[in-house]
């Protein structure tokens, strides 16, 4: 129930993100092109009748529309390959560190600039696996011989005491 809210909520996000990009491209090319008619009629002496600009409406609303979603749908992509899935990927290997799994490495990402924020992090967060598996092999091999230390004094009270245990021979 909470991830299918969760989805319709990113939906309607993405929908209003589009909206207000649309209206943003909507604006720029009406006043652009009214600025462009203007002076179309002033330099020229054109005289633009009402169906004539209805029709240049029009088609310039749908080459708006399309615009738009053409760079929603390049943007949603560069936003994909760009934040969405490194951030999954550290998330994901997180995950595997909480759950004991410490030879988990993340890859670099590809950047356009040597200054990307995620290859740092990536860096630091495969230092931190390294160290975390290294002391994870500390404490395993100190706990083995912690218990081998203490199995031969063990062994030899547990001898000692069915020794104790026995009853005399006799002589």
């Amino acid at each position: 129930m909470k991830r299918e809210q969760n989805r319709a909520s990113r939906w309607l996000i993405a929908l209003w993100q589009y909206f207000a990009f649309f209206l943003l491209i909507a604006f720029v090319v009406t006043c652009c092109m009214l600025l462009f008619l203007e002076i179309l009629q002033k330099h020229m002496g054109l005289v633009l009748t009402q169906e004539m600009i209805e029709t240049a409406a029009m088609l310039t609303f749908g080459n708006v529309l399309l615009i738009s979603l053409f760079c929603t749908v390049i943007d949603g992509v560069r936003r994909w390959f760009m934040v969405t899935r490194p951030v999954q990927q550290i998330a994901n290997a997180a995950g595997k560190i909480a759950e004991g799994n410490f030879s988990v490495r993340i890859q670099p990402v590809f950047s356009l600039d040597g200054q990307d924020g995620f290859n740092s992090i990536i860096h630091s967060f495969n230092r931190m696996a390294e160290e975390l598996s290294g002391i994870e092999t500390l404490r395993t091999d100190f706990i083995s011989n912690v218990s081998h230390e203490l199995k031969t004094p063990l062994s030899v009270i547990q001898n000692y005491s069915t020794l104790l245990q026995q009853p005399d021979l006799p002589e």
